[in-house]
């Protein structure tokens, strides 16, 4: 009998204390850099690498003269409103409230190969008007809309992808899945 017990101890082994302390990532950090994150404002990496803030580019110089559309100011407040939304559905349904996607005018010649793009936009930009509750939309061309709100093209692209005829945005899906659970056949 005795050696059946000391068989069944040397199997046993005492669990790790969790030292929360030393761990890199908590959950209340992470909840904290995803909501500076989401509001474009600098924060640290996982690694700890300190990310800048989300900046406005420069205007574009372009024969639509957006330049003249826009003062730095109306700029600022509008980069300013894109990123306080705070949530990528949010702002993917500024992105489409702000864009038209329609179908392509032309193509090449005969000869030429069949693209892959069927789809063109058109962007605009909000801008207040004088008596200060109204807003209209000024066309501009894409790099001004994309340095405006500091995006890339594919965030449009995506936006679309995710809008319904109805008006409503499909939710961001991303790190959310079923809790999947491993059951063995044995």
């Amino acid at each position: 009998m005795s050696d059946q017990s000391s068989s069944s101890d040397k199997g046993k082994k005492r669990k790790r204390l969790t030292n929360y302390k030393n761990w890199k990532d908590t959950r209340k950090s992470r909840r904290e850099n995803k909501i500076l994150v989401n509001y474009g404002r600098q924060h640290l990496s996982r690694k700890g690498r300190l990310i800048a803030a989300k900046k406005m580019g420069d205007s574009c110089y372009c024969t639509k003269q957006c330049e003249t559309k826009f003062t730095e100011a109306e700029r600022i407040e509008i980069f300013n409103n894109f990123w306080g939304l705070g949530s990528n559905e949010k702002r993917w349904l500024f992105i489409v409230n702000h864009s038209n996607k329609m179908l392509k005018n032309r193509s090449k010649q005969r000869g030429e190969p069949v693209r892959n793009r069927k789809y063109t936009y058109k962007y605009y930009l909000p801008k207040t008007n004088s008596d200060g509750f109204s807003q209209t939309q000024i066309a501009v061309c894409r790099l001004m809309f994309v340095r405006t709100l500091n995006t890339s093209s594919n965030i449009i692209k995506t936006a679309w992808q995710k809008y319904d005829e109805n008006g409503i945005i499909q939710q961001d899906m991303r790190g959310r899945h079923a809790k999947n659970r491993k059951v063995s056949n044995e």
